[in-house]
């Protein structure tokens, strides 16, 4: 997830540090990376972009968070999507 994320130019840490994003989002991130169902690709598809990408995969279970995190770090729009996959 480390390597998405810098890819994507998302600094979890530094939302973190902000209070945009709390440790436990992370950790929940975390978890749905680890459940992927295809990180060697997303590995790939990294490294095949130079280690820049616009943004995630169609299949990466953390696209819509990664998303959202990308447009500012918006924390209204990351806590609602977090509530909805709890569901």
């Amino acid at each position: 997830m480390a390597k998405l994320a810098e890819a994507l130019n998302v600094d979890l840490l530094l939302l973190q540090l902000t209070g945009k994003m709390s440790p436990g989002a992370v950790q929940r991130m975390q978890h749905h990376c680890d459940a992927c169902s295809d990180p060697k690709r997303c590995s790939h598809l990294i490294d095949h972009e130079g280690g820049k990408m616009a943004e995630p995969p169609e299949f990466c279970p953390n696209r819509k968070i990664f998303l959202a995190l990308q447009n500012d770090g918006q924390k209204h729009e990351i806590w609602r999507l977090y509530h909805s996959r709890k569901q």
